[in-house]
């Protein structure tokens, strides 16, 4: 079950996406066994991050709106935000995914796949 709010669903669409992308290029370049893994682990983190963060960025600087209550004259400023993806705001993925891409890629080098 994946859960999430708002733009979240861009967080697992981005991974996969840039998983993709960067298998291309390593099938590309011939790298051998077990670095070519351990790149594709490693440049698949650092693009999804990449996207993440651009993305949430943009859209938590969208403007908000004020509103007044009547009652006792306080201003509210409603801001929208980019949502969450299990309950974790996306603009941390932009750095939780590069580190899981990491953490995977220097385990697929170290151990040899």
């Amino acid at each position: 079950m994946i859960i999430w709010s708002g733009w979240g669903l861009l967080v697992p669409l981005y991974v996969i996406v840039a998983f993709g992308v960067s298998i291309v290029g390593v099938t590309a370049t011939g790298a051998p066994d077990p670095w070519g893994p351990a790149i594709g682990f490693i440049l698949t983190g650092l693009l999804a991050g990449a996207a993440i963060f651009f993305t949430a960025r943009a859209l938590d600087s969208r403007e908000g709106r004020v509103l007044l209550d009547e009652k006792t004259g306080e201003r509210v400023l409603l801001k929208p935000t980019a949502g969450s993806f299990f309950f974790v705001p996306t603009r941390y993925w932009a750095f939780i995914v590069p580190v899981v891409g990491l953490v995977l890629g220097g385990l697929m080098a170290t151990t040899g796949g």
